[in-house]
């Protein structure tokens, strides 16, 4: 007693607040603190577990407190996951339809999957299956002919969601496709990987070629139509062409009759 108490009062410790949707990895950092402190007595981290919780779930071990179990601990751990954490069936139902691509990275969407997975008895053959129909098509396309595992299926997969706008710009493969690419092996993730980035390379490049052409296109337009908007010479006119033309800075000797600017100009004038 006099060494558990020893133990207890010379270890200052902070659990971190508890994760009822996860209580497992919860207890996994819980128990990384005892280790790191070297804590390792059963009463002494129930104690510890006692002062780290939040009243609404502390009273679900709180009839531990005066049990002469030796090990409390224990106990309180089991009961807390079991009380919390979600059904298998539930996890399996989150994902096969609970979870979507969305904002995430594909290798961020794998993590979550495994960690829904946990100890089931998912292989690993099905969790990719599942994994690849929540991956957009030309992701998709590219890794079921990839070699490898899991991690760096993912990885390939976060590098090809890297490339935007493939569908909006579709110059002829002879502009993109590098040519290292028809001498590499299909299956080798990094010639893949390489290759990808030179796409994303030239793709840019072509945006802002793109981008260049359709200003130049769109200030000719508007020239255009400054011009076509102007007023046409009308010969059977008041005015002559240069009048028409210039108005009042048409130099005299240019002006051909019959044109009526100066007797429009003169009635102006008396009005």
């Amino acid at each position: 007693m006099q060494e558990e108490a020893s133990e207890s009062c010379e270890v200052t410790l902070k659990l971190p607040p508890f994760w009822p949707q996860k209580p497992d990895i919860w207890f996994c950092q819980v128990e990384a603190q005892f280790k790191l402190k070297k804590i390792t007595r059963e009463n002494t981290r129930f104690d510890h577990l006692l002062a780290g919780l939040d009243p609404p779930y502390l009273e679900n071990i709180y009839d531990l407190v005066d049990s002469a179990l030796t090990d409390k601990y224990t106990q309180a751990k089991n009961r807390l996951i079991s009380i919390y954490k979600e059904s298998e069936e539930s996890q399996i139902k989150k994902i096969t339809s609970g979870l979507e691509l969305g904002s995430l990275k594909p290798s961020q969407l794998l993590r979550k999957m495994q960690s829904l997975a946990g100890r089931s008895d998912f292989s690993e053959k099905v969790l990719k299956t599942l994994w690849l129909e929540k991956l957009p098509e030309h992701v998709r396309s590219i890794l079921v002919i990839a070699e490898g595992d899991l991690n760096k299926l993912a990885l390939l997969a976060d590098k090809v969601c890297e490339v935007r706008e493939v569908d909006e710009i579709q110059p002829s493969r002879s502009q993109y496709v590098p040519q290292s690419t028809a001498s590499t092996n299909g299956n080798s993730l990094e010639a893949m990987a390489q290759a990808i980035d030179e796409i994303r390379k030239q793709l840019c490049e072509l945006r802002s070629r793109s981008r260049s052409r359709s200003s130049s296109v769109s200030r000719s337009r508007s020239v255009s139509r400054r011009r076509n908007n102007r007023p046409k010479f009308d010969r059977n006119g008041k005015f002559c062409y240069y009048h028409f033309r210039f108005g009042a800075d048409c130099k005299p000797e240019k002006c051909s009759p019959p044109c009526q600017w100066e007797k429009e100009n003169e009635n102006r004038q008396r009005q």
